[in-house]
């Protein structure tokens, strides 16, 4: 069963539409690739999701080790 489609604010403003695949805590969309590259992170950055309200989440890139 899908879950409700939620909304992600990207830091470039890009809007990204996705759910969680099979309602677990994996979102579907796999467009992270990019952003990665881009804002040049590293294994133990955080990526942290901000409620925005109505089903609409920012998405900011922690750097932790700069």
């Amino acid at each position: 069963m899908r879950s409700q489609p939620l909304t992600l604010e990207l830091p470039d403003h890009e809007s990204v539409q996705t759910d969680f695949v099979d309602g677990g805590p994996m979102l579907r969309w796999r467009g992270w690739g990019r952003y990665y590259d881009a804002f040049a992170l590293e294994a133990g950055d955080v990526v942290r999701f901000v409620a925005l309200g109505g089903r609409r989440y920012g998405v900011r890139f922690i750097r932790l080790n700069p």
